[in-house]
């Protein structure tokens, strides 16, 4: 008989401390008693290999082992800003990449408001580029639902 051993990790998301500079945001995660984190992209100014490395060094310092992070995102009102929500997935991507984060958390992103057609052709051509992108880097991708609020396609079943 095979036995699968299941064992679950509980992390906490920075970015409910996005307000505050990045060295207290997560040192708060670890005082909270945290021993894993869900790096939020909202919590950093500027999503670039400065910040990137300051990210790490805290993360290291701290002792908190990064399990996900949430990309930085564009709601894509228009099928002309597809390339600017790849730019952001690709940039979250790195980071993820150099965070050590194996999972990467995103929304669809995508405004209702736009026609079914293109909301399929959007989806498609932001997703399908992404997924190659991550598998490259070897970061999964989780796709989170967004919240009832939102005004974008993805945040129920339907």
């Amino acid at each position: 008989m095979n036995r699968m051993m299941i064992f679950m990790q509980l992390s906490l998301s920075n970015g409910i401390f996005c307000k505050r500079p990045l060295e207290e945001n997560i040192a708060e995660v670890k005082r909270l008693g945290f021993k894993n984190l869900e790096f939020n992209l909202k919590s950093v100014e500027v999503e670039d290999d400065a910040s990137v490395h300051a990210a790490k060094k805290l993360v290291d310092d701290c002792g908190l082992k990064c399990l996900t992070l949430h990309a930085a995102t564009l709601h894509v009102k228009d099928p002309a800003e597809v390339h600017r929500a790849l730019y952001y997935g690709k940039i979250s991507l790195e980071f993820a990449r150099r965070l050590s984060a194996p999972v990467m958390v995103v929304h669809s992103n995508i405004s209702r408001k736009l026609p079914e057609s293109q909301r399929h052709e959007v989806l498609e051509k932001i997703f399908g580029e992404l997924t190659l992108y991550a598998k490259n880097l070897k970061v999964k991708l989780a796709l989170e639902n967004l919240s009832y609020a939102s005004s974008g396609y993805g945040k129920n079943v339907d």
